[in-house]
């Protein structure tokens, strides 16, 4: 068995506007340790935060868990498979691959 977090490539998987010390690599956490954990990511500037998350191989996706919690958590997700988002204005104009609104808890 492979564990889906075993294969984020950490090295090339980064976060832009986030406050300083906080990265993807604080935010990803294995199903087993998700549990009581306070890490995550917040943003420096406003409310948009873009985390970039690359694989060693290709992956199948079948469930992505968000903890969001307070009047700033995330209202939108958009992820882009198989392309490279370098920053805010590409990922606005660009099409996703897929687009959840979220509920806020």
């Amino acid at each position: 068995m492979v564990w889906l977090y075993d294969e984020v490539d950490f090295a090339k998987t980064y976060s832009m506007n986030t406050e300083n010390g906080q990265g993807v690599a604080e935010a990803l956490r294995p199903s087993c340790e998700r549990a009581g954990v306070a890490a995550g990511l917040l943003s420096s500037d406003d409310e948009q935060v873009l985390m970039c998350v690359n694989f060693r191989q290709y992956v199948n996706l079948k469930e992505i868990a968000i903890d969001a919690r307070g009047p700033s958590c995330p209202r939108v997700l958009r992820a882009f498979a198989n392309r490279e988002v370098t920053d805010f204005d590409q990922a606005e104009e660009e099409p996703a691959s897929k687009e959840w609104t979220l509920q806020a808890r």
